[in-house]
C-alpha cells in the first residue's frame, strides 16, 4: 500500500521547495511549524505537514507531482487507496476477466487515484484534483504519470485530465474498487 507522508524531514523539505536547509529552519521558526523528533541516527526533526501555511502545502503538493512516486511490487499488483480494497488488478469483483488492454487502462487510472491519495493529504482533495488537472494541461506531470495519461482515456489520441474526469473515476474506484475503473 502507498503510504502517505504526514511529516517531512528539512532534508527532503530542502530538495521539494527548492530552498537551502537553513532557509527551512527559518521558514519553520518563523511561521510556527510544528516538529516531532526523528528518531535515528543523526535525529533532526520531521515537520508536520499539516502545521504548515497553505503555500508550502501547495508548492510540496506540485514539486511531488513532478516526481514519480517510488513503485513498489506491491504498488503495482495491489489496488488499494485508503480502503480496505485490495486485490490483483484484473481479478477483482465477480466479472469476467480483464483484456491485456482493459488491464492497462484500469492500471493508468488508478495511478492518477494514488496520485491523489498521495496529494490530498496536503492540501485537500479539491486543491490535490486541481494540481493534477494543473500539471496535466502543463505538462508537468511525472513521466510516469504522463505515459499512463493516454492509456488510462481509452482512446488513441491523449487529452489533457479534466476535474470531472478525475473526480468520476476517484468516486467509481471508492464505490467498487479496482474493477469500476474499467473502460
Amino acid at each position: 500500500m502507498t503510504t502517505i507522508a504526514t511529516t517531512y524531514s528539512t532534508q527532503e523539505l530542502a530538495h521539494y521547495l527548492g530552498i537551502t536547509v537553513k532557509s527551512v529552519h527559518i521558514r519553520a521558526k518563523r511561521e510556527g511549524w510544528q516538529a516531532l523528533p526523528r528518531a535515528g541516527r543523526g535525529g533532526g526533526k520531521l515537520w508536520v505537514v499539516s502545521s504548515m501555511p497553505a503555500e508550502i502545502r501547495d508548492r510540496l503538493a506540485s514539486a511531488l507531482l513532478r516526481q514519480p512516486a517510488a513503485i513498489t511490487e506491491e504498488n503495482t499488483a495491489c489496488a488499494s487507496i485508503g480502503s480496505n480494497i485490495c486485490a490483483p488488478i484484473g481479478t477483482a469483483g465477480n466479472g469476467p476477466a480483464l483484456s491485456d488492454r482493459e488491464r492497462a487502462i484500469v492500471t493508468a487510472r488508478l495511478a492518477f487515484c494514488r496520485e491523489l491519495d498521495r496529494i490530498a493529504p496536503l492540501v485537500g482533495k479539491k486543491a490535490a484534483v486541481a494540481h493534477l488537472v494543473t500539471s496535466s494541461r502543463m505538462g508537468e506531470l511525472s513521466p510516469v504519470l504522463t505515459e499512463q495519461l493516454a492509456v488510462a482515456f481509452a482512446r488513441r489520441r491523449g487529452d489533457s485530465l479534466a476535474t470531472r474526469t478525475l473526480y468520476r473515476w476517484y468516486a467509481d474506484y471508492l464505490a467498487g474498487g479496482e474493477a469500476a475503473l474499467a473502460p
